[in-house]
């Protein structure tokens, strides 16, 4: 798995409001570094680490969910 990449879909799949496609690659990421893998740098030409990337990912992802949360049906 190339990180860098998985990070980068994960941000894809947030703007597409493809969350279950983010969580997914966001845990593959999480298993990658659990496991001792690397952790890339700039990623999705931003100047964030990979580990402040995935958690900025997240408040992404949990920040749609409480606007969706917040929209009535």
């Amino acid at each position: 798995m190339d990180p860098k990449a998985c990070l980068t879909e994960a941000d894809q799949a947030i703007s597409d409001g493809d969350y279950e496609t983010a969580h997914a690659r966001l845990l593959a990421y999480a298993k990658w570094r659990a496991i001792g893998g690397f952790e890339p740098t700039e990623v999705a030409s931003t100047l964030l680490r990979g580990d402040a990337f995935s958690r900025e990912c997240l408040r992404r992802c949990a920040d749609a969910r409480r606007q969706a949360d917040r929209v009535p049906a």
